[in-house]
């Protein structure tokens, strides 16, 4: 079984790194589409974090993890 996730990575005022996780994107997610959410969040002031407003998108990735059981 395979499991993703989208990781959206942000600076806040800080200068601290913020990540959001979102467990199974769509499979046909864009580069785009992950960029105007980031922007969205960023311009909508929606999220705060302890070193304060969230105030520049810096990276986005899917990570894919296999799972594979074993039998005991």
């Amino acid at each position: 079984m395979e499991n993703a996730k989208l990781q959206m990575i942000f600076k806040n005022e800080e200068d601290r790194r913020v990540t959001f996780s979102v467990d199974d994107p769509k499979d046909d997610l864009t580069g785009e589409e992950v960029r105007n959410t980031m922007d969205t969040i960023v311009d909508t002031n929606v999220f705060f974090s302890a070193g304060g407003n969230i105030i520049l998108p810096t990276g986005a990735r899917i990570i894919r993890t296999t799972i594979e059981e074993m039998e005991i």
